[in-house]
Parts: C-alpha cells; structure tokens; sequence
C-alpha cells in the first residue's frame, strides 16, 4: 500500500479515515480520528466537510466514556472558530445531544456538557436550554461542575443578556447564603465579573450585596477577588463607579496612613491576615483597580477629593520607602510607589492632570527624582518623570518640558548602564510623548554625547542589547524630529572607525539611525557618510549586509544600496545572483539618473533618459530571471511589476520630452499633446491596476505605487492644457487640480517584529496598563518626503500655468519649457524602494468552493434552455501573519456569463470582468453581490438564466476582497464552472 503524506490527503480522505476511526471500537483509534477533525476543518472549512463529521462526534460524546469527551471538548476549542450557526446545519440536534449528557449522574459528564456547550458560543449563546443548563450547573455543590459552570458563564454571558440575568438571579441568592463554604463563595465571586449585561437594576443589586460581603469577609484572597469583581462590574455599570471609586480611595488611604486616627481602621481592614505582607498586597490589589478605573472611559469620575487621596497615599508611601529602604518591607513599599505612579499617569492622560496640579502631585515628583539622583535608574524615577511628561504634555507647559528633556536625556544612558528595561521603556515612552508635543526639544536628545554613551556601552550582554534596543528607539523618534549634521557626522566616524568589540547589531542600528538623519531630507547624502558605512561592512555576514543595503534602499540611499547588492553578487547562488544583480542595476539606475537632472544644461537630457531606461531594462531583465529559476514562480512577481512600471515611467517621460522638443504650435500640436496625454492616462491606469493587485502590501508599498499613478495624472493634465490651448479654443478649460495626499503621523500596525532594519520604529516591550502607546509614522520619511516634493511640483506647475494663460502666451514656447521644466522636476524627485519590494508582512488567502463543480469542459454540468440555474458559492478567509494591515472587511463576487466558443484569451476575459458593461467583454450576464465577513465565512447562491442558443457556456467566478477602508482590490481566487444547455 502506498504511503500517502499527511499535506497531500484531500477532504474525502480525511473524512474516510475519520468515519472509520469514529465506527472503531478501539478508543486508541477513536482518539486518533478525533485529533484528525481539526486538521479537517482547518483546511477545508467548508458546512458540507463540517456536517460530514460533526454529528457523528457529537453522537460519540453522549455514548462514549468521560476520556472520549474530554478528547471531543479538546477537538471542539480547538476548531471553535469554524463550528457556527453559518457552519453547522443541524445546530438544534447537537445541541439536544449534548443537552442530555447535562441530565447525568456523573458531575463530571454534566462539567464536560457544560464546558463543550459553553466552547460553542456560535451555537449556543442565544438558547434558552443552554441558559437553563448553566444556571442550574451554577446551583451544584460539586466543585467541577460549579467549576465549568462559572468558566461557562464567563464565555456566554458577555453576549447573552437573557444569561447575565439569570445568573445575576442565582448569585444573587447564593452569595449571600451562610450555608455555602468559603471556596465556592471565591468561584461565584469569579463568575460575577461576566454579568455586565444582567441590566442596571440587576448589578446594582449584585453590586450592594457585594460590598457587603467586602466589610464582612477577613481573608485576603476573598478580598482580592472581590476588589476586582466590584471593579469590572462598576466599570460596566457607570452609573455605580463612583460609589466603587469612593469606596477604594478611602480604604486605600485609612489603610496608609500613620496617625493614630486611623489605627482601628487598619486594624479592621486587615483583620484575618497573616503575615507582614498582607497590607502592601492589599494596597497593591487596590492600586490595580484603580488602574483599571483611571483609564480613558472612568477618568471623568475621579473628583478632588480622590485625587488628594492617591497624592497623599504616594506621599506617605514614598516616605515609608525612604525610611525601610534596606529591608524587605521597603522594597514592598517602592513597588506599592511605582503602582501608585501609574495610577496617576493613567490619570494624566485627560483632563484629570488639572485635578493633579491642585492635589499637588508636581512638587512630589520633583522630590522623588531628585532623591534619587545619585543613581536614578530605578523604575520608580522613570515613572515619575512619565508622569511629569504626560502633565507638562497636557498642560503645554514649555518651561517644564525643558527641564524635563534634560533630566530624561541623562537618565537614558544610566538606564541602560544599569540593565533596568522597564525604566528605559519607560524613558523612551516619555521621549515619544514629549517630542510629539515640543518637537523643537529634539536637539537635547539627538546630541553626539548621548550616542556615545549608548554605543560605546560598557557591562555585558545586557547593557548591549538595552543599548541597540534605544538605538533604534531612538530612529523611530526620528518621525518627530530629525537628527542634526552634528548626529550624522558622529555616526559616520563611529562607523568608519568601528571600534573593537562592536557587534553587528550595533552598526546596523548606527546604520538605521545614519539614514533617518537630517542630512537626508534633499536625498542627497554625503560621499563620506557611504563610505563610512561601507568600511563598517568588513566584519559582517552576507546576510547582515543585505539587511543594511535594503534598509538603505528603503530610506532613499540608492547609491549606497547599489554598491553593497553589487558586493553581495558574486557571493550568491544563481537565483539570488539575478536578484542581488537586479537590485543592484535598479538602486544604480535611480541614483544615477534624478542625480543626472540636478542640472540639465550641461549635457543632452534625452540621452540621459535613454541611459537610464536602458538599465532599468537590465534590471527588470535580471528580475524576470530571478522569478523564473526555481521557487515559487510568482514568489517575486512584485518587484517585477514595479520594476516594469517604473521602467514604463521613465521611457513615457523620454517620449514626452522628445515631444516637446519638437512642438510647433498649432492645431498638429494640440493633437499629439492630446494623444501623448491619453497615454499617460493609461501608464496612471495601469500603476493603479497593480495599486490593486497589491493586496497584502503595507501603505508605504501602496503610496509608492500611487506615486506613479500622480506623476502621471500631473502630466496628462498638463498636457490636455496645453493642448487645449493650441486647438485656439475660446475658452479652454482649466486643469484640474491634483492633491496629492501627504503621510499624517498616526498610530498604525506597520512593524515588522523579525526585521528591525525595515521598522519605522522599534516599540520595545509589550505596552503595560498606563504606558504610551507607541505613534508611528504611517509611511517611511523618504516616501513622505517624496509624496510632498511631489505635491509642491505640481502647486507649482499649476501656478506657472495660471500665470501663463492669464498671459495668453500657452502656445508659445514658454508652455514647452513649463512641460520641460515639469519632467525633469520629477524625474528629479528622490525614489526609495518599497517594502513590499523585499517582503509582506500578512498573508490573505481566500478558499473558494462553487457548487456543482464542474470545471471541465469536456464534462460540462447539463442545463435545459429556460430553466434557472442555480450557483452556489462558498468561501473562507484567512488572514495570517505578525501584523494585519489591510483587514478584510466584505468581498465582491462577480460571476459571469459567456459561450465558451467566444473564450479566446486571458486577456478578452479579464477584460469582460473589467468593463462596465457586459457587451464590451463578451459576457451575456454578469452578477456582482458585496457580502460582508463577520467571521471568515462567506456564502452566496447566484441564478442564472440561459434563455440564448443551446451550446457550451464559461461560468467565471471572482472574488475581490475588499478592506475596511472600502478600497477594493484584485481578484485573489477565481472558479470556473462549464454548463452544457440543450433543449
């Protein structure tokens, strides 16, 4: 028998091998079919495989043993996804099933039941007998079964309020109930924290009665649970926060302070415990919730009266902690101080930093960081200057952002001296924060000083990877300030001396740093700066190298990129030979040809063009080579495009000069402007047709390809001015502007966590509750900068025409010079390689089923002339990688009708899907319908009507995805379907 790998069993397989595991009477078997359904369904998530073997697990869970059902609950979280009421067709049957199992003697069948019910919220969220079962689960005294109960709870009441109430119902009556023992009493407090839908009414019973069971219970551990159920609950309920938030404030400062007229109060908030460290635990738990309440929807509820509190609470902390700082106790204390500072600067976020100025918490943090200046690096120091910023930020306060800026620039390196990252993240947050506000304070941070104190830091590994780390921390700052000549000369030296011991992430952080500085910004770097970065190459590996050079490319460093892709040629194997050579020959080509039109006096701009089209046609003759030896033959298909479109570009801009080289006015000239500007409409129609066609590709990538498409659109609107001119029309029209849209810093998800060379900023640890959240740049600084160089262009080109026409001297041979002057501005205009160039950081694939499948046309699916026929179409979605730019949000299926005979190309029939109407590309119908994606399933049932001559008809099915912006994008999955209709 032939062994048949596991990648290459289709879906009938694997339903065969399940069917005949799940009929084995051997468990052994049962379980290895049961491991196969998630395997099935991942791959072929499709109602009619799911149905296949759906109801037969479930029968297998109410005749099969506790083990088998385990191993069913197992399969069904894995695969949970998939199991909907959009998926599963007999819904009602498994959930009766399963249903009977909670009817058992055995507590632990009923807490499979339970859990496995609860693990379907697509089916069972919104049925009465689920709800009834949880419920009465919650009334058991068995602890596994209470136990699944309140896991059940927490998944299905959030989106059932029919659920919330009746459970709010049963607690209700259960918490307050003597005769149930203090462990059971933990997991009801638990299941509260889901019943956010219960109603008003409802949690503000649940509420009262819980805050009762706060005053009267002693231990610890039920305090803690309570303290957090009240927290969720009132933050769910705002009508209740702030009788919770009065309730924390005064218990957090009657258990703080030292006078003797709260010493019975401490008493009795901490009866019950053991221990010394039961109080700083409590005021840590409560510090939390206050956390959670500070946030940007509870922040409007805090009043004075609580902000004083917190103040004094830190005030006294702080002291305790400056008194017992060489003992456990204060160690406890400084962490009781640091929870208290990120309550405050959640706090500082809005306009509670007014309530903060009054409550006086400024002075405080002046004391508390220079207390501690003799070392300052701990991360209490960090958090309190966090919190300066945020206020000083809110405020507009300049005064104090200065001396802020000097105070965070000489803790950064101690920081990193002393390997504290959460105060170095902390540092870099208050950075970003404060130069988002007072960009002009870029120039205490970007100094050669604090350079050297990161890159030539001492210590071990820690200290060096903390100082790459804000290194490149520092770059991604670079989005609000740019670096002065004074960083870039430092870099330069430090690079071409590349001290001993330095590693290869710290050049290529040096090297992140080099490009993004001010010297940059004409795209005109300095020769010694790129021979400073090639000296630094020596020591690295082929691998290292080739990032540096893609990071170069990608800031606009085409010089520098073409000579280190060169180096790396004749290193590589025979793919990525032609790659590295293509590279090479393109990143040669630009740097080369816009240096070559800083001045076109000197020498023939046409042969220039000339010159460079002829390398572009190696490079793109290089990436063609590289897409067809071996791999994946569309691996590289976008770099071949781009190359080719740029490639058009430039040769349209030679055709376009020779033109105006020989204009003469007159009515011969108006036509050839005329025909010239039609073709630059189509070179712009085809940059967006590839604009579309990029469908996983980051908005750098896509702004890049929209700027062939502007380049384009500005001179075909120049030229039909110009051409309208001199047809000696009596009023010509006026071009049309064309706005050019510029990059505006917001928050996005273009990272790529693998490749720091290609980041726009290294966010460093995960965001805790509290901290800044990391703004980036939308789009890398050589493709804004070349979106507004664009933009300034064409105002510009647009003024001179106004001018011109006002003058009436368009037909004279100032209009020829304005479309001279027009080209050779924008073959002058700085290009830098797009990311997706080198690689995506998501993936969307769409899995399209059409029913009846018949996709021969030698067996053809038979249709009767006059009888509707019906298409059904399917589809899954799956979207995968480390960050999802573009995020589905609907689809556009378009079917299309046609004789198979008239089928002649490819190109005919994308042309039939592009047209407007069906006559132009041949189709007899064509149906479109936009269906929304929820989840990742999507299904649709078409009817056609052949009511034309018998014979053999092409169905053509197409799914354009298309984002949450609403822009749609090429097809990524197309279906064929042949009919054969007869009388």
């Amino acid at each position: 028998m032939a062994l048949v790998l596991e990648s290459e069993k289709d879906a009938n397989y694997l339903i065969n091998e399940i069917n005949n595991g799940l009929r084995s009477n051997v468990p052994a078997e049962q379980s290895q079919a049961l491991l196969k359904f998630p395997i099935l369904v991942h791959r072929y998530p499709f109602p009619v495989v799911i149905n296949a073997i759906f109801s037969k697990i479930v029968d297998l869970f109410r005749d099969g043993s506790n083990f088998q059902r385990l191993s069913i609950l197992y399969v069904c979280q894995q695969c949970a996804q998939h199991l909907d009421s959009s998926k599963v067709r007999n819904s009602d049957y498994v959930i009766k099933i399963v249903l009977g199992v909670c009817h058992s003697n055995d507590p632990s069948a009923r807490a499979l039941a339970v859990r496995l019910l609860a693990s379907l919220p697509g089916l069972t969220a919104d049925n009465c007998s689920v709800h009834s079962a949880v419920c009465s689960a919650l009334d058991s005294h068995w602890p596994v079964e209470l136990e699944a109960a309140v896991w059940a709870t927490h998944r299905l009441a959030p989106l059932s309020p029919a659920l919330s109430r009746g459970a709010a119902d049963r607690l209700l009556a259960s918490v307050g109930d003597l005769r149930v023992d203090p462990r059971t009493k933990l997991a009801l407090y638990a299941a509260c924290c889901s019943l956010g839908r219960a109603g008003g009414d409802a949690i503000g019973l649940l509420l009262d009665r819980l805050r009762g069971e706060l005053a009267d219970c002693p231990a610890t551990e039920a305090q803690s649970v309570l303290l957090r159920v009240l927290t969720r609950l009132s933050l769910m309920s705002p009508a209740s926060l702030p009788a919770t938030l009065q309730l924390h404030c005064r218990r957090l400062l009657s258990g703080k302070l030292p006078d003797g007229d709260n010493s019975e109060a401490n008493d009795g908030d901490d009866r019950g415990d053991s221990g010394g460290e039961t109080r700083p635990r409590l005021r840590r738990i409560l510090l939390a919730n206050l956390l959670a309440m500070a946030g940007p929807a509870a922040a409007h509820h805090w009043t004075l009266a609580e902000v004083c509190r917190l103040v004094r609470f830190i005030e006294a902390a702080t002291a305790t902690a400056a008194a017992s700082s060489a003992t456990p106790a204060g160690a406890e204390d400084a962490l009781v101080v640091d929870d208290g500072l990120q309550v405050a600067g959640a706090l500082a976020h809005g306009d509670a930093y007014r309530l903060l100025l009054e409550a006086g918490l400024l002075p405080l943090l002046r004391r508390i960081v220079y207390a501690n200046s003799a070392d300052g690096v701990g991360i209490g120091v960090a958090l309190a200057l966090d919190v300066a910023v945020r206020i000083a930020v809110a405020n507009r306060d300049a005064d104090l952002a200065e001396e802020l800026a000097a105070l965070l620039t000489d803790r950064l390196p101690r920081s990193v001296a002393a390997a504290v990252e959460p105060a170095l993240d902390r540092l870099l947050g208050a950075w970003h924060s404060l130069l988002g506000r007072f960009p002009h304070l870029g120039d205490v941070l970007f100094t050669p000083d604090l350079l050297a104190d990161l890159l030539n830091v001492g210590g071990g590994d820690a200290q060096r990877r903390l100082a790459i780390r804000a290194v490149r921390c520092l770059a991604s700052l670079t989005v609000r300030c740019r670096p002065g000549i004074d960083c870039a000369d430092w870099l330069a030296g430090w690079l071409s001396k590349r001290q001993d011991g330095a590693a290869a992430e710290q050049i290529e952080a040096a090297c992140a740093l080099l490009f993004k500085t001010d010297c940059c910004r004409v795209g005109r770097p300095l020769p010694s700066q790129d021979a400073a970065v090639l000296s630094s190459l020596g020591g690295l590996n082929n691998w290292q190298a080739y990032r540096i050079a893609r990071a170069a490319s990608k800031h606009g460093r085409l010089g520098l990129a073409g000579q280190i892709f060169a180096q790396l040629v004749n290193s590589a194997q025979e793919r990525p030979a032609f790659w590295l050579r293509g590279l090479a020959l393109l990143c040669q080509a630009e740097a080369n040809g816009s240096a070559g039109f800083q001045d076109v006096n000197e020498e023939d701009p046409l042969a220039r063009l000339d010159e460079w089209c002829e390398r572009l046609r190696e490079a793109l003759a290089s990436f063609v080579s590289a897409n067809g030896t071996g791999g994946d033959p569309g691996a590289l298909w976008f770099p071949v495009a781009f190359a080719g479109r740029r490639f058009h570009f430039v040769a349209a801009c030679q055709s376009f000069a020779t033109l105006a080289y020989q204009l003469q006015p007159g009515r011969l000239a108006a036509v050839q402007l005329a025909a010239a500007a039609d073709e630059a409409d189509a070179e712009a129609a085809a940059a967006r047709r590839l604009r579309a066609a990029c469908v996983d590709a980051d908005p750098g990538s896509l702004a890049q390809v929209d700027c062939l498409a502007w380049q384009m659109t500005a001179l075909a609107s120049l030229m039909r001015a110009l051409a309208a001119s001199d047809a000696a029309t009596d009023n010509p029209p006026p071009p049309l502007p064309l706005i050019i849209p510029t990059p505006s810093a917001s928050p996005t998800e273009d990272a790529d966590k693998d490749d720091p060379m290609l980041d726009d900023a290294d966010a460093g640890s995960a965001e805790s509750a509290g901290q800044v959240a990391w703004q980036r740049s939308q789009l890398p600084y050589a493709c804004a900068t070349q979106c507004q160089l664009m933009q300034s262009i064409v105002d510009a080109c647009w003024d001179r025409l106004t001018q011109l026409r006002s003058q009436h001297s368009l037909n004279s041979p100032a209009g020829r010079e304005l479309l001279l002057e027009t080209l050779w501005r924008l073959l002058r205009c700085p290009f830098c390689l797009p990311r997706y160039f080198f690689q995506r950081l998501q993936r969307t694939r769409i899995s399209l089923h059409v029913t009846p499948a018949r996709r021969a046309a030698a067996n053809p699916e038979p249709v009767k002339v006059g009888v509707d026929y019906v298409l059904k179409v399917e589809g899954v979605v799956e979207q995968t990688g480390p960050v999802l730019l573009r995020r589905l949000a609907s689809v556009a299926v378009v079917v299309a009708v046609r004789p198979h005979s008239t089928a002649a190309s490819g190109s005919d029939i994308a042309a039939g899907f592009e047209s407007a109407t069906s006559a132009r590309g041949g189709w007899q119908q064509r149906l479109t319908a936009t269906l929304p994606v929820p989840t990742d399933y999507f299904s649709k049932q078409f009817v056609l009507s052949f009511n034309r001559r018998p014979g053999l008809y092409l169905i053509k099915v197409h799914v354009h995805p298309i984002d949450k912006t609403g822009a749609q994008w090429s097809a990524v999955e197309k279906e064929r379907v042949y009919v054969r209709v007869s009388n």
